[in-house]
């Protein structure tokens, strides 16, 4: 299990994946410092405001493309073979796969932070603002949900790549599951609190709005960076429940895709 986790990460890690990610942090990084010279906003909290929401989109494409190329290549190119010729089981190679892509995950999330922290710190100048971002716990809390948040497209991508034979087809909608998921929560509070929203809309598509929520994970509460941008702390329960979801849905994706991988003919 062990010599399969490290073979994975060094897998990607040859990818030359990381370059490529570290490429695309530093554009980030400098394209949320560009933003500051577009907007009236405190330069420190749009900086950190853009700075999360690209990164948070590359890691998750990051995420995706390491479940596409260390799980879904290894059945479509009929290498995952040589691997089950050893004593382990399906279930085996699946999880040390998984756990193989979310400790590269970890090492991203923990340099993104890393440097954004050290570009706000930096780069946001000596401008006083009336809400002053908190680069402390708040900072932290948010990482570690932006972690659980990929970490859940991951097994939601690997879900996909148990079950389908259709190249890049799980690529795609992992991302537009994230897309959706991100999007449901502002739609139904926009449908509830919205002043031109229409009656009809409210009766037929709200219904439907909370039943998805109700049925999958609501991505958009693993978001709480308006509690280092503004201080606003969302409330405990909230959160403990949103981590409780996003573990709940990770464990649920990865047995259903250790049945789908039991029943998948490899040969």
């Amino acid at each position: 299990m062990k010599h399969l986790i490290w073979l994975s990460i060094v897998s990607g890690y040859r990818s030359n994946s990381f370059k490529i990610l570290l490429s695309l942090l530093m554009l980030s990084v400098w394209l949320a410092w560009l933003a500051t010279g577009f907007s009236s906003r405190s330069p420190d909290t749009l900086m950190l405001d853009v700075g999360l929401s690209l990164q948070r989109i590359i890691l998750t494409l990051m995420a995706v493309f390491w479940v596409q190329d260390l799980y879904y290549k290894d059945l479509e190119r009929k290498a995952a073979i040589f691997l089950l010729a050893y004593p382990i089981s399906r279930a085996t190679y699946l999880l040390a796969r998984f756990f193989g892509v979310w400790a590269l995950i970890t090492v991203s999330v923990l340099v993104s932070a890393l440097l954004l922290y050290l570009a706000v710190r930096v780069g946001g100048g000596e401008y006083v603002q009336t809400f002053p971002i908190n680069m402390g716990s708040p900072y932290i809390a948010t990482w570690v949900y932006f972690w659980l948040d990929v970490t859940l497209v991951a097994a939601f991508a690997f879900m996909l790549c148990s079950v389908s034979e259709t190249p890049n087809l799980p690529l795609l909608c992992a991302i537009a599951f994230s897309i959706a998921m991100h999007a449901m929560g502002p739609i139904l509070d926009y449908l509830r609190y919205g002043d031109d929203v229409k009656e009809e809309h409210q009766q037929w598509i709200q219904p439907f709005i909370e039943d998805v929520i109700n049925l999958l994970p609501d991505l958009d509460r693993l978001d709480l960076r308006a509690w280092t941008l503004y201080g606003e702390m969302p409330p405990v329960d909230l959160m403990f429940w949103g981590a409780a979801v996003a573990v709940s849905y990770t464990a649920l994706f990865i047995s259903l895709s250790i049945i789908g991988l039991n029943r998948r003919e490899i040969v």
